[in-house]
């Protein structure tokens, strides 16, 4: 990849996405421009474009080797600590200790202030609301309303698990395990940033349509990785494959989220929760993950790692 300016920092720079930019200097800036949970965000003045911003500094740090500065961009985007910390967690998991001391020490700056605004008593209140918000949820649409948590407009585990079971008592408990199988699975793969935001969103207890728009990160660079040319020719044509099939996903998965009039029409019928599925079937099929998330390279959990 091509080096970066200081001004490109602040976002994701075209010099990433070679394939895209090479074929038509304006397309990564009109994939963009299309995304519809992008436009809708910006339409209704929510913070996903910044967060988005932020995320993308932070993979830009990443791919210049200043981790402890990626922690910190990080860091600023606990506006939603519900997709942040997720990251975290992971990088903690991967052993990515610059990455993690950048994060902490942005935290800690960013909640001294908090506490230092609101004050100690309001602070720890609110702390308890979040509990009683996600726990006492159920499939009574007054109480969905009251604390504006709606499960269908939820493009994650949690949406899509408390739909399909019609809000059964017991989904919280299936939602909690399928939420950490994939956590885990997603820790004992190589670091990567994008892989670890897209899990973040899917088990996030919280996540609308409009925040969607952190997704751009990951199917951007995704996207034009898999337009690069491959650098051999395949060994098999047996359609068994099992490469095959996961590429065969991965590229239905990113058309499903690309696609305008099908987001659209989810939204408008009110089950954006399906959209979990493509972006569960990235995580779970693509494989180039790592090779997206530039030096230095470490190793899965319970290897030795090396973070500079």
């Amino acid at each position: 990849d091509r080096d970066v300016t200081g001004v490109q920092t602040c976002a994701l720079p075209i010099s990433f996405l070679p394939e895209l930019s090479d074929r038509w200097p304006l397309a990564p800036m009109l994939l963009v421009l299309s995304f519809l949970p992008a436009c809708i965000a910006i339409l209704m003045g929510q913070l996903s474009v910044l967060l988005l911003l932020l995320y993308c500094a932070a993979f830009v740090c990443l791919r210049r080797g200043r981790n402890f500065l990626a922690g910190l961009f990080l860091s600023f985007a606990l506006m939603k600590f519900q997709v942040a910390l997720p990251v975290a967690a992971l990088f903690l998991l991967w052993r990515q200790w610059r990455f993690l001391a950048g994060f902490l020490t942005g935290s800690a700056i960013l909640t001294a202030i908090s506490i230092r605004i609101v004050g100690l008593a309001a602070f720890l209140p609110y702390l308890h609301s979040l509990y009683a918000m996600t726990h006492t949820v159920t499939a009574d649409r007054a109480i969905q309303l009251h604390f504006g948590i709606l499960p269908e407009q939820m493009p994650n585990l949690y949406g899509l698990g408390f739909i399909l079971t019609r809000g059964a008592a017991w989904s919280h408990l299936l939602i909690l395990l399928v939420s950490a199988a994939l956590f885990l699975w997603t820790a004992l793969q190589r670091p990567s940033l994008p892989l670890a935001l897209c899990t973040a969103m899917l088990v996030s207890y919280h996540l609308f349509y409009y925040d969607l728009t952190l997704i751009l990160l990951p199917i951007t660079l995704l996207f034009d990785h898999l337009l690069r040319p491959s650098p051999g020719p395949s060994t098999t044509h047996s359609s068994a494959n099992p490469r095959d099939l996961r590429l065969l996903i991965t590229q239905i998965s990113l058309g499903t989220l690309l696609l305008a009039p099908f987001t659209r029409i989810l939204i408008a019928e009110n089950e954006t929760f399906l959209l979990a599925l493509p972006i569960l079937g990235l995580v779970l099929c693509s494989s180039w993950w790592p090779s997206l998330h530039g030096p230095p390279e470490s190793s899965p959990v319970g290897e030795s790692v090396t973070d500079s």
